[in-house]
C-alpha cells in the first residue's frame, strides 16, 4: 500500500452519539468519502450500512480506512480484524484497554504495512501545540501541573454507565490527561489515586491522583463533577501560572490562555477534521513512536483504573 496514497473514503464501525455527532460529521467536512457504516441500528437514506464488521470486509476495496466508534471493549477483537486484513485503521480513544493488546496491534499493523492510529482529536489543536511550546521553552522553571476533566453529566444510554473496568472513567476521561503526561515526557512517573468521590458510582465518580517526575509534580482531576472543568494549569518558579482552556476538546471556538501578562484568545477549528486531513504518510512516518507510547499510556490506564476500583476496600 503506497504510503503517498490519502486517505478518501472511510468506514465507521459502530454508530453511537459520538460517532453521529461528531465524526460523520467531521470525515463530511474534511472532504471524506462515506465508504459505509458498521451498525444494526443505524439507517440514513443513501448510505451503505452493514450489520456486520466481516460483511464490510468483504465488500470493500482496500483502500477503505476504517474508523472503529464501538465501546472499547471491542476495539482489540474489531482491530485485529480489519488490520488482518490490510486495511487502515483509526480506533477511538482508549484504543484498548491492556498494554499487550496495543502491542500485539501495533506489531500486526506495522507487519502488513497499515496505518493503526488512536484519535486523540486534542493533539492537533491550536491549543496542544501551543502548550508544548510553552513546555518546551520553560521547561526548566515548570515547577508543577495540574490536569482537570471533569464532566457534569455522563450520557445517557452508552456503555459508560454500565458494570466493568472497561467502561470507568480512568479509561473513558481519564485517558486525555495520563495520554498528555506522556506527550510531555512524564510517561514513566507513577501515578498513585489520592482520593475518590464516590467510588463506584459511574453517574458521579471522580478521581484525584498525583505524582511526580523529575522537577515537576503533577496532579489528576477526573470524573465527574456539579460543574464542567476542562484545564491544564502549568505553574513555574515563584507560583507564575500558565493555564490553557478548555484542553481536552474538539469542536471550533474560542480558547483562552491566561498567564500572568493577561488573557489570549485562540480561535480554534474542528479537531476531527484537521486529524482526518493529515496525509497517510504522516501518520506511517510517526507510527512507530506514536504507538509505542500508546502502549506504554494503556498499562498506566490499567493500572490506575484498578487502584480506582480497588480504592477505599479492605485489603
Amino acid at each position: 500500500m503506497s504510503q503517498d496514497r490519502p486517505f478518501g473514503a472511510f468506514c465507521l464501525v459502530g454508530m453511537g452519539a459520538h460517532a453521529r455527532t461528531k465524526l460523520l460529521p467531521a470525515l463530511q467536512a474534511s472532504g471524506q468519502v462515506i465508504a459505509g457504516v458498521v451498525s444494526k441500528t443505524f439507517a440514513e437514506p443513501g448510505m451503505r450500512v452493514f450489520a456486520e464488521l466481516d460483511e464490510a470486509l468483504d465488500a470493500l476495496p482496500r483502500e477503505t480506512v476504517f474508523f472503529i466508534a464501538s465501546p472499547p471493549a471491542a476495539h482489540y477483537a474489531q482491530s485485529k480484524a480489519i488490520l488482518a486484513r490490510g486495511f487502515d485503521l483509526f480506533v477511538e480513544k482508549p484504543a484498548f484497554l491492556f498494554p499487550d493488546e496495543a502491542e500485539e496491534i501495533a506489531a500486526l499493523a506495522d507487519a502488513q504495512g497499515a496505518v493503526l492510529a488512536e484519535a486523540m482529536m486534542y493533539r492537533h489543536a491550536v491549543l496542544y501545540a501551543r502548550l508544548l511550546d510553552h513546555w518546551g521553552r520553560n521547561r526548566d522553571r515548570i515547577r508543577a501541573l495540574a490536569l482537570t476533566f471533569v464532566i457534569d453529566r455522563m450520557p445517557a444510554g452508552t456503555f459508560r454507565l454500565e458494570d466493568g473496568m472497561a467502561a470507568s472513567s480512568t479509561y473513558d476521561i481519564g485517558c486525555y490527561p495520563v495520554s498528555l503526561l506522556a506527550d510531555l515526557g512524564l510517561g514513566e512517573a507513577a501515578i498513585a489515586v489520592t482520593g475518590v468521590d464516590h467510588p463506584g458510582a459511574r453517574d458521579r465518580e471522580r478521581v484525584h491522583a498525583a505524582g511526580e517526575g523529575g522537577t515537576v509534580s503533577f496532579t489528576l482531576d477526573y470524573g465527574v463533577a456539579p460543574a464542567y472543568a476542562n484545564t491544564v494549569t502549568v505553574v513555574h518558579d515563584g507560583g507564575e501560572t500558565a493555564t490553557f482552556s478548555p484542553f481536552f476538546y474538539g469542536r471550533p471556538g474560542e480558547r483562552r490562555i491566561v498567564t500572568a501578562a493577561g488573557a489570549e484568545t485562540v480561535e480554534e477549528a474542528n479537531s476531527f477534521e484537521t486529524m482526518l486531513r493529515r496525509p497517510r504518510r504522516e501518520w506511517l512516518a510517526e507510527q512507530g513512536e506514536r504507538n509505542r507510547r500508546m502502549a506504554a499510556v494503556t498499562g498506566k490506564l490499567w493500572a490506575l483504573a484498578s487502584a480506582v476500583a480497588a480504592f477505599g476496600k479492605s485489603p
